[in-house]
């Protein structure tokens, strides 16, 4: 990641010291080895939790307080909170982003020079800024200090969503593109490579960070910003979340003279978080391989972040590289954000990514529950646990289905065959 400034040299960078003690504590949780558990390889080839002592039920292995990025998706925005993710169906949220919590730090004089930005500044009464809704004002201060310290989340937020076209006339319904009658044993790393170098020829990208403002001089022609639909819009959240970040990460460290020790806190908390991100696994080719049609939308949405962030500080950190891995993690690592209490008509509101929790495998027949209380993830042994066992979490509400059609819709959502013991007890059953 590279460390090429965007702004100029700013003196103490600092941010209010209980603001900087809670980022700090939420983004610590994201170290891997834990009092009681810790990350091995598993007798499958992959790594999972194990336990490092015998561990009793009913005990929290394992807390985080937000994740690396996440998007309500927009279909029910204005139901669930933004921040604590509460859902009530028959009361929509109401309380918006305040115009005075915009850019509240050391990035806004320089972000606010750009024409898309400060553009992207301004608050409208008709809608809710960045398409954020909140069920009290507590949540909205608790968004704007601890989800976005450094008030850039909101800003590039609300600059997609106004960038987003109008729906074209005569849009058609269905796909008709080479790579839906692709084979799963077609779609590998070669063709997925080919074809978003393919796809990107005539504007070419380079996955290295370079000043992302170009000079009075440059005849650099505009991007044309392409429509997208709900979907592609959640997933531009989703990815944007992560250049934000990458972005802060790069101007904190661009001017780590400059910090007081709270700020350099925050800088070793954020590179933490990105670290343990990095190790996740990419299940982009599994992804395109179940659903091909993906490719072209994936490659779409990419043209419309790129189209809205040229000639703005963000444009340099949205690479083809960082964008497929952003989402080729997240197919395989999201947790869903639930409406709660979970039953089996629960809508799933939203998605998110907590990179250390990634780390659970599933088993059907789990040992640890995950439990969301607002933002934060808990995750708890369901009985007593002996130590150097693998922990396991069970990735939805799969348990009671019968064996080969809970194998379907695994390999389906989460793109794996189960070979979990009550998998291989059940199939031998049925063999």
């Amino acid at each position: 990641m590279s460390t090429t400034a965007q702004l100029k040299p700013t003196a103490n960078i600092t941010l209010p010291l209980d603001i900087v003690e809670t980022i700090s504590a939420n983004l610590a949780n994201f170290d891997l080895n834990k009092p009681l558990i810790h990350v091995e390889t598993t007798k499958y080839g992959g790594r999972g939790y194990f336990s490092s002592v015998r561990i009793p039920a009913n005990t929290t292995v394992l807390s985080c307080d937000s994740p690396i990025t996440s998007a309500v998706f927009r279909q029910y925005k204005k139901d669930t909170c933004a921040y604590c993710f509460k859902c009530d169906f028959h009361k929509p949220c109401k309380v918006r982003i305040a115009e005075t919590a915009l850019l509240p730090s050391v990035f806004s004089a320089e972000l606010e020079k750009n024409k898309k930005i400060a553009n992207a500044l301004k608050v409208s009464n008709k809608t809710a800024y960045a398409g954020l809704f909140f069920c009290s004002e507590q949540c909205r201060d608790d968004w704007a200090a601890l989800e976005d310290p450094f008030g850039v989340l909101t800003v590039v937020l609300n600059l997609i969503d106004q960038s987003v076209p109008n729906r074209p006339k005569n849009l058609p319904n269905d796909v008709d593109d080479a790579s839906v009658q692709r084979t799963k044993d077609d779609i590998n790393k070669v063709y997925l490579d080919l074809a978003w170098e393919n796809a990107l020829s005539t504007a070419p990208a380079t996955d290295s960070v370079s000043p992302a403002t170009p000079s009075k001089k440059s005849k650099k022609a505009k991007l044309e910003i392409p429509y997208i639909d709900s979907a592609e819009h959640d997933n531009a959240r989703i990815v944007a979340g992560i250049v934000v970040k990458t972005y802060v990460l790069a101007q904190l460290k661009a001017h780590e003279n400059e910090l007081d020790d709270n700020a350099r806190s925050i800088l070793a908390a954020y590179a933490d978080d990105f670290e343990t991100f990095d190790d996740l696994q990419s299940n982009e080719q599994q992804l395109i391989q179940s659903f091909p049609a993906l490719l072209d939308s994936h490659i779409t949405v990419y043209k419309f972040l790129a189209a809205v962030f040229d000639r703005t500080p963000f444009a340099s950190y949205l690479t083809p590289s960082l964008f497929r891995q952003v989402l080729g993690k997240e197919a395989g690592n999201a947790f869903g954000i639930w409406q709660y209490p979970v039953f089996i008509e629960s809508e799933c509101l939203g998605s998110s990514i907590y990179p250390a929790p990634s780390f659970f495998n599933h088993a059907c027949e789990h040992n640890i529950e995950k439990r969301r209380k607002g933002r934060k993830m808990e995750f708890v042994t369901t009985r007593d646990i002996d130590a150097d066992q693998e922990l396991y979490i069970s990735y939805g509400m799969f348990e009671d289905l019968e064996v080969h059609e809970r194998q379907k819709m695994l390999f389906e959502q989460w793109h794996f065959k189960c070979g979990c013991p009550k998998c291989e007890r059940q199939l031998k059953e049925t063999a």
